[in-house]
Order: C-alpha cells, then structure tokens, then sequence
C-alpha cells in the first residue's frame, strides 16, 4: 500500500486538482479516522456554506462520532437535518435496504436522492459513503462491479457538478483490493490532496475484465 501513496504522491502538482470544487465520482483513502475527517469536513461545511445539500451515508457504528465530529468542526448538525440541508443515513438504508445488497437498488436510491435536491433548489449535492460494509462480504468481485457500473452511469451522463466520495480506512484493506477498487475511480484523495487517478480504467474494460473472471470461475469449477 506504501506504494501507491508513493507514486500518487510523487507526481507532479500538475496532476492535484482543488478539494473544495471537487465534484464527479471520487476514491477517498485514509489511513485512519482523524485523516478522513480533517480531509473532508471543510469540504463538507464550505458546501454548507454555499447552500449546497449535502448527503452522508455511514457506517452506524459511527454515527454518533460522524455527528460530534461534524458539531466540533462548528456545524450545527440539528439545525441542517431539521431544514433538509444535511441528510445522514445508516448504509443499511441505502447499499442493504431491504435485506441485501442490490446494485440496481443503490443506483436508484441515489438518483431519488440527487434529483431531490434538484427539485429542492440546492445548486450541488456533495455527498460520501462509508464503504467498510465491502469489508465482510465474500464476493469483493460484487463490489469492484458496483463501483465501475456507478462510474459508467456517472461518465454517459451530463455533467451535474455533484460531488460522490466513497470513503475507504485502507486500514482494514489488502492492497490488491485497495488497487483493484482504485481503478473505477477518475480522481482520488490521498495524502489529504485531491489528484488525477494514474490508475483509473475505463469501466468498460473493468466490467469485461470482471466477466472473464467470472468465466474462467465458472469453468474451473
């Protein structure tokens, strides 16, 4: 893993791009919990202050850390939920809701989501995923899909300026994963900086990839 903060982190400034106008479908990578929010509130609260909604989606265990978190950096988490502003939800009501994981579902849940805002007037969305959920599952193939079908979506479709950061403590992670998860992502923050991604794929070759796999699987077995 070492490597790949050494390589992102060794290329040129020309490849860094700003945090705060982020926006498209982003690989957050943190080492730990103190990186990912001292990286990521000021994105969070300067989209708050613009009137931009935002959206988080996180692991339960730590919901009530994400909110004192969010309370300490100087946000008045009561008073965005209560205007509809700031929107928080446990994974298990997007990525598990009702039961088990569901790409189609996902996918829809996070359309309602954006084009609520949109009805709503808020000018941008900015919102993340905590995604340790992946951590447990057998099929990590199931993931790897789930990321590059969301990157096609977001790459046939016009631009919209939201902001998408899945959120991975690559504590928890092996560095084939990381790397493999890495690929389906345009940008990438590690190292508290926003880059291109020198390892991005095109999700079409991602999802071919994941086919023959499946196939060489299949025949093997």
């Amino acid at each position: 893993m070492g490597n790949v903060y050494e390589t992102i982190e060794g290329l040129s400034q020309s490849t860094r791009r700003g945090l705060l106008d982020a926006e498209g479908h982003i690989c957050g990578l943190f080492r730990n919990a103190d990186e990912e929010y001292s990286v990521l509130i000021p994105f969070f609260k300067d989209g708050l202050e613009r009137g931009e909604r935002v959206h988080h989606v996180v692991d339960p265990s730590r919901k009530d850390e994400h909110i004192q978190r969010m309370t300490s950096a100087g946000i008045d988490m009561d008073a965005v939920r209560k205007s509809g502003q700031f929107v928080l939800r446990e994974w298990s009501d997007i990525y598990f809701k009702g039961g088990d994981f569901d790409q189609d579902r996902v996918f829809a849940a996070f359309s309602d989501m954006f084009n609520e805002s949109v009805r709503l007037g808020y000018p941008r969305t900015r919102c993340m995923g905590h995604m340790e959920w992946a951590v447990a599952r057998h099929d990590l193939d199931e993931l790897i899909e789930y990321e590059a079908s969301y990157e096609q979506a977001v790459s046939q479709s016009p631009p919209s300026g939201d902001a998408v950061i899945c959120v991975y403590q690559i504590g928890d992670w092996g560095g084939d994963l990381v790397m493999r998860t890495l690929r389906t992502h345009p940008l990438v923050i590690i190292g508290g900086a926003l880059h291109e991604n020198p390892f991005y794929a095109k999700p079409k070759e991602i999802l071919s990839e994941l086919k023959h796999r499946r196939a060489s699987r299949s025949q093997c077995c």
